[in-house]
């Protein structure tokens, strides 16, 4: 099982428009020990990001439609 630095699960939010993406890279971070939730566009990223406080890190796609990885990627960098 895989941690961060200090030894803890991550929790970690996925952000594909591409459920296959998502789905494939959840499965291999939980594998690696981490708590995974995934979102299927920017706009749903951003309600995650503004209820769900506990968020470690962000990996989002960048070429989505509407709301884009680079939008999600400041607003997740502005909470910190």
């Amino acid at each position: 099982m895989s941690m961060d630095q200090s030894g803890r699960q991550l929790r970690i939010l996925l952000v594909d428009d591409d459920v296959e993406v998502n789905d494939a890279l959840a499965m291999l971070l939980r594998r690696d020990g981490h708590l995974v939730s995934c979102a299927p566009s920017g706009q749903d990223a951003l309600d995650l990001l503004a209820t769900n406080p506990a968020i470690d890190a962000v990996l989002t796609d960048l070429g989505m439609p509407d709301v884009n990885g680079w939008v999600v990627a400041r607003r997740a960098a502005n909470r910190r």
